[in-house]
């Protein structure tokens, strides 16, 4: 393995301190967790039956790990919304999270206008901006954080008080020593994966080398799906890279049968399926067959056991990891972490 002086690639792509953030998940869990300790919601936000988390990126993905935990252990639907229009269902006994990092996503605002007019319960969780403004006027319950970076970067202050706000309302039972130690396990990552543990001894380096001049095509099943989306938007936002997330089995039903082709596209993909022995049998059995399929066709591939006792540990050590593989990926791409100029691009067309 060829050794990389990431120290020195930092210094010159890395003003902003993308790195300390995204090394720093463990500290913003616990701190996240700590927050919330006294948070409660009125009784009437009991009296649900169903939830919406109305979201975008950053935003959002959390939401997408609270549906998987209640997907598993909750007899309460959760729905994720990206986009302006809340589902036709939605009413007073639906509980609204509208989610946006700084306030002023404007689907997100388009959704929390509708829940009000529906007659929908609200909480609503952001830093600040419009969403706190009208949580404020209209006395909803409002879950506040500070951190004023990247929305991607706040994941861990997202997810904890989606916990939060789930035990409050009851739709999911959330034990303080599950989540602590969840928290735990990441805390217990974070040396193999600093800036100063050797390539060959920190899997997030050596998988980001492995990643390089490659297109990302990250795969998982049950409640490892949310966290191949995550990679791939990390990788997207950090690294300023393709990437690909797929979901196991659907894939089994339709990208098989186009794995060869293009024959130039194919050469280019690295595969990495998730894994986890939480997963169905079923499941496990798929991935072994996905992986026969790649080699027929020669793509290259990994199967990754992300670890962790049970789910909701596995999620954040996914999480964890794949947050880090990004960033080493940013600094063998040579791009800045946390520059998004079509991003910028876009909202700037829209404002116009």
């Amino acid at each position: 393995m060829t050794k990389v002086d990431y120290a020195a690639l930092r210094r010159n792509l890395d003003p902003e301190g993308a790195y300390e953030r995204n090394i720093d998940l463990p500290q913003q869990c616990r701190d996240a967790w700590q927050a919330v300790q006294a948070f409660t919601l009125p009784d009437e936000y009991r009296e649900i039956d169903q939830v919406i988390v109305a979201g975008m990126g950053g935003s959002a993905i959390a939401a997408d790990f609270l549906q998987a935990l209640c997907y598993r252990e909750s007899k309460t639907p959760v729905t994720v919304v990206r986009g302006y229009a809340l589902p036709e269902w939605a009413g007073p006994r639906t509980l609204v999270i509208a989610c946006s990092h700084s306030g002023n996503t404007e689907e997100t605002l388009a959704d929390f206008d509708q829940a009000r007019k529906r007659g929908c319960k609200i909480v609503a969780v952001t830093t600040g901006g419009r969403v706190k403004q009208l949580a404020l006027e209209k006395h909803l319950p409002l879950l506040t954080y500070d951190f004023y970076p990247e929305p991607r970067s706040a994941f861990g202050h997202g997810f904890v008080r989606l916990l939060a706000i789930a035990r409050a309302a009851g739709f999911l039972e959330v034990d303080a020593a599950r989540v602590e130690a969840a928290i735990a396990e990441i805390d217990a990552m974070r040396p193999s994966l600093e800036e100063t543990a050797a390539e060959q001894h920190n899997p997030a380096k050596a998988l980001a080398e492995r990643l390089h001049d490659r297109l990302a095509y990250v795969i998982g099943g049950e409640f490892l799906a949310p966290v191949a989306r995550r990679w791939k938007t990390q990788i997207n936002e950090n690294a300023d890279s393709w990437a690909i997330w797929e979901d196991l089995p659907e894939l089994h039903h339709n990208t098989v049968v186009g794995l060869g082709l293009p024959v130039d596209v194919a050469q280019k993909i690295h595969a990495v399926i998730l894994s986890h022995a939480g997963l169905s049998e079923r499941l496990r059995l798929r991935g072994q067959i996905t992986t026969e399929l790649f080699d027929r066709w020669h793509i290259s591939y990994e199967v990754l056991d992300v670890g962790g006792p049970e789910p909701m540990a596995a999620m954040l050590r996914g999480v964890y990891l794949g947050s880090m593989v990004s960033f080493y990926l940013a600094m063998l791409n040579g791009v800045h972490p946390s520059e998004i100029d079509n991003i910028n691009y876009l909202k700037d067309r829209l404002s116009g």
